[in-house]
């Protein structure tokens, strides 16, 4: 049950912080949130339904997926931190900060969890 509450709430976390956190869109990062908020609502049922085969399947490439996407965005900030760094110096400080705090929210929600899905569907 755990699961599927989780798989909702980051859903829906990963939605509003594109959509309405974003200032302007980008395909490239639209498109890959909309598809793993997705995948993520239809992989839910398979970690309380017993005979769900096929959603475990998804599940298990949902849980591929969000890892992969959570180290890219993990990637992504830390270059932005440390370009900001080195460019601003001292100056950006409280921004080096922010980024920070964020890839610590993207590497629990988006790569410890998925991490730990892979480990319970593997049992």
């Amino acid at each position: 049950m755990g699961f599927l509450v989780t798989n909702a709430v980051i859903a829906v976390l990963a939605l509003t912080g594109v959509f309405v956190g974003l200032p302007s869109r980008w395909l490239w990062i639209d498109a890959p949130t909309v598809v793993l908020a997705g995948l993520l609502c239809l992989s839910a049922p398979a970690y309380i339904l017993p005979e769900a085969h096929r959603l475990r399947r998804v599940a298990r490439f949902t849980a591929w997926l969000t890892l992969l996407l959570g180290l890219l965005a993990v990637l992504a900030l830390g270059l932005g931190a440390g370009f900001l760094a080195g460019v601003s110096g001292e100056l950006a400080h409280g921004g080096v900060i922010a980024f920070l705090l964020l890839t610590a929210t993207v590497v629990a929600y988006l790569v410890c969890y998925p991490v730990l899905q892979l480990w319970w569907l593997s049992r």
